[in-house]
């Protein structure tokens, strides 16, 4: 905990072939009964600064700026793990990021 509501996550995260530590600074927002499908979720937001030419990914620097923000809103329901039926969209996108987390 670094403060009310907030913590830092240590981790791994591979991109473009290269694996390196980095910190999400992560906010807590709430949890509780969300009232539409009463399952229990919590929400919290994520974020870090990285140099993409760290991570091997250098094309048109400097042109197109070194610096990453990566930002991620986090909103879980514990219960969706357990249920075998519930509808997953299919992603549209694919990414070659990967994120081990520590702990």
């Amino acid at each position: 905990m670094t403060g009310p509501g907030k913590a830092d996550v240590v981790g791994d995260l591979t991109l473009h072939g290269t694996t390196k530590p980095i910190v999400l600074h992560a906010v807590f927002h709430g949890a509780g009964v969300n009232p539409l499908n009463k399952h229990y979720t919590v929400d919290f937001d994520a974020s870090a600064k990285i140099k993409r030419t760290e991570f091997g990914v250098s094309t048109l620097v400097p042109l197109v700026r070194d610096d990453v923000d990566i930002i991620r809103r986090v909103i879980r329901a514990s219960e969706l793990a357990a249920l075998g039926n519930v509808a997953r969209k299919p992603a549209t996108r694919r990414s070659n990021a990967v994120l081990i987390l520590r702990r």
